[in-house]
């Protein structure tokens, strides 16, 4: 049952894109605009609502994820040069280049961390709202 519903809402997901849908009174396929309502069993469509709820905030990830590509690209030339340059210093034999690497996300995390627990509810408190894309230059700025 479990993976006929996830199969459900992928599908609600690929018809949302798609410019088709089937007309109720003929049964065939007609054009139509791009989008989850015409999917929707309340409005004649095939798939239950919740399942084109949960493919809609599936498919909302995407541009989510994207927001963390300028944050891959210094991070993957920062560990290029971490790594050769740990072979080149004259440090003890814990503080090698992966463990450089292994700090680096650690500290990562504990600035996250902090920041969701100090410098967004203080703003939140002041009843300023910080957006998603606001929230990932904040914690970017912190970083570097």
């Amino acid at each position: 049952l479990l993976y006929k519903e996830i199969l459900l809402t992928w599908k609600a997901g690929l018809q949302s894109i798609f410019c088709w849908k089937k007309s109720p009174e003929e049964g065939r396929i007609v054009p139509a605009k791009p989008g989850f309502a015409k999917v929707k069993a309340s409005n004649g469509g095939g798939i239950r609502d919740d399942l084109v709820d949960a493919a809609m905030r599936l498919l909302l990830i995407i541009p989510v994820q994207g927001l963390f590509i300028p944050l891959s690209i210094p991070y993957s030339s920062i560990l290029t040069f971490m790594l050769p340059q740990s072979y080149s210093m004259k440090h003890p034999e814990l503080l090698n280049g992966t463990f450089m690497v292994t700090m680096m996300n650690a500290t990562i995390v504990i600035v996250g961390i902090l920041l969701n627990r100090t410098f967004y509810p203080y703003f939140e408190r002041k009843n300023i709202s910080i957006c998603t894309t606001r929230r990932v230059a904040i914690g970017a700025f912190f970083l570097t």
